[in-house]
């Protein structure tokens, strides 16, 4: 009956460590089951990791729970005990947590204290250093797990920032991959913007040597076409454009050729000369040709003509006379071919403003003849052209009284310019300006005069009056003895243009004679007739002009 007892006891006794067990794993459940609803609506993914992690706690603790009962060694009070601390051990996000699973734990936790208390107290003393070592060694084992749950964490700390080191070296070696890589996409970008500048340089070289070469062919294609002659008189391009006093062209001819400066044409024409001859637009030019060329100031074409004597036979050339003069006055005293001076050509055209700057030059040359025998005022007389404003008879009496002597010389064909002016009926318009008074008795009387012995003279002479001091100026000296007294007759005027016809040493000596006239009458207190005192005088002139 003893042993029967023995064994239902033993029997009794592992029926409740496995109910032990059993509501050990309960209870640890409720408790994870707590904790879980408690932590579901904070921060979810964390807080369900710690609750597997509880749950892996737990069923180890049941393990251990079932090591211990095999054993014999724990009750169902420190199984209770050892999964209330295992709950409270738990790291929760608050108190209300821990409450939950403590409270889940207690009504089980007293009944079975309860029914421990109801055993017998020799037994609970006998248990007592076991439970205590068996305690001591669930804490033990509890303290292991949390250090080595503490050492797993710190790797996976350990872990995560390897892991977040590795990550960052890689996006940093991959930033210095990019960087490389554009830096070796700038690196190509740069030597293909160089290839495309050294492309672009070998092209404007390219562009440049044709350039060059083609400037070169037209220059030299300019040059051929400057020193090309035409014409007849195988003139170069500069000799028209001088002659049309084209400035900018000259400018351009010289810059391509500038030896064409020096270039005569057939007939030994310079540029500078037909650029003397293009009028007041050619001083620009000859400054230009001269500058090239100095000694075509001097230079004469193949009829002796200067660049004076172009410039003073065109209209509209007293700038560029003046400019010669300037530079070489004693081209006015120059004589042609023809031996006819600048002033000739002048008094031809009849440009009285090209006259006076000549006259003023080479006053001389006034009286200057040419191979025909013809004075300037014989030219001028001579001219077949009508003066600007019909001034020709004011280029005739600048040239009388520039050399008054100059109006009764007889050229080569024994005309007088006075008798040359009035042989030509176009020049009426001249004769009127000149103020003669009948131009066809006074053209009678100077060929009349010409005639040695001539009876009529007197009566022609007499018909005449009264004279221009140009008309008694065309009269020969010899004629004047014999007109003294019909002028003495006609008027005191006329015998004075007379006399002042007369050469000064002459006209001296007659006032001399007159005045010891005077001085004898009245000293003598005689007073003699008009008619005695003009035949005196007659008299005396012939003595005069025969002496």
């Amino acid at each position: 009956m003893a042993f029967t007892m023995f064994i239902l006891g033993i029997l009794a006794w592992g029926a409740a460590l496995s109910i032990a067990a059993v509501l050990g794993a309960v209870l640890a459940g409720r408790a994870l089951r707590a904790m879980t609803a408690h932590g579901h609506g904070r921060d979810g993914a964390q807080w369900r990791a710690r609750v597997a992690l509880g749950g892996q706690q737990a069923e180890r603790l049941c393990g251990r729970a079932t090591r211990l009962s095999g054993h014999a060694e724990i009750s169902a009070a420190s199984l209770i005990v050892a999964g209330h601390e295992a709950a409270s051990k738990l790291t929760m996000p608050s108190g209300s947590a821990a409450s939950h699973a403590a409270a889940a734990c207690s009504p089980m936790q007293r009944q079975l204290q309860e029914g421990e208390g109801a055993g017998r107290p020799s037994e609970r003393a006998s248990q007592q250093p076991a439970l205590e070592q068996t305690l001591k060694l669930a804490l033990e084992s509890l303290q292991a797990e949390r250090q080595e749950r503490q050492t797993a964490e710190q790797q996976q700390r350990d872990l995560e920032r390897s892991l977040q080191a590795e990550r960052q070296g890689r996006q940093a070696a991959e930033q210095q991959q990019q960087a490389l890589e554009r830096s070796l996409q700038a690196e190509r970008q740069a030597r293909q913007a160089a290839e495309q500048q050294q492309c672009a340089l070998e092209q404007s070289l390219h562009a440049e040597r044709q350039g060059r070469q083609a400037a070169e062919r037209a220059l030299q294609q300019a040059v051929e076409a400057a020193t090309a002659r035409t014409g007849f008189c195988q003139q170069v391009p500069l000799h028209g454009a001088a002659q049309r006093g084209d400035v900018q062209e000259v400018r351009l001819i010289l810059a391509i050729a500038p030896q064409t400066a020096a270039v005569t044409a057939a007939c030994g024409t310079l540029p500078f000369h037909l650029a003397a001859g293009s009028g007041n637009t050619g001083v620009e030019t000859m400054e230009l040709l001269l500058d090239v060329a100095p000694a075509a100031l001097t230079a004469t074409n193949s009829a002796g003509m200067t660049a004076l004597h172009h410039a003073a036979e065109r209209y509209g050339g007293e700038w560029a006379v003046g400019w010669l003069l300037q530079r070489a006055p004693q081209l006015a005293e120059v004589q042609d071919n023809h031996g006819a001076l600048p002033l000739h050509a002048a008094a031809r055209w009849l440009f009285v403003s090209s006259m006076r700057q000549l006259l003023a030059a080479a006053p001389l040359t006034a009286t200057t003849r040419d191979r025909q025998g013809r004075t300037p005022l014989h030219a001028a007389a001579a001219s077949p052209f009508r003066a600007v404003d019909d001034a020709s008879g004011a280029a005739l009496q600048l040239l009388f009284e520039a050399a008054p002597t100059a109006a009764r010389a007889l050229d080569g064909t024994g005309c007088t310019p006075l008798e040359l002016l009035l042989s030509n009926p176009e020049r009426a318009g001249t004769a009127q300006q000149l103020r003669l008074h009948s131009p066809d008795r006074t053209l009678a009387l100077l060929r009349a005069v010409r005639q040695p012995g001539n009876p009529d003279l007197p009566e022609r002479l007499s018909a005449a009056l009264p004279l221009t001091a140009l008309e008694w100026a065309s009269l020969p000296l010899a004629s004047l003895p014999t007109a003294l007294p019909i002028a003495l007759a006609h008027s005191p005027a006329q015998a004075r243009q007379l006399v002042l016809q007369l050469p000064s040493l002459e006209r001296r000596r007659l006032r001399t004679f007159a005045l010891c006239l005077t001085h004898t009458q009245r000293h003598t207190d005689m007073a003699l007739p008009q008619a005695i005192l003009q035949s005196i005088l007659v008299q005396a002139c012939c003595l005069l002009f025969a002496g």
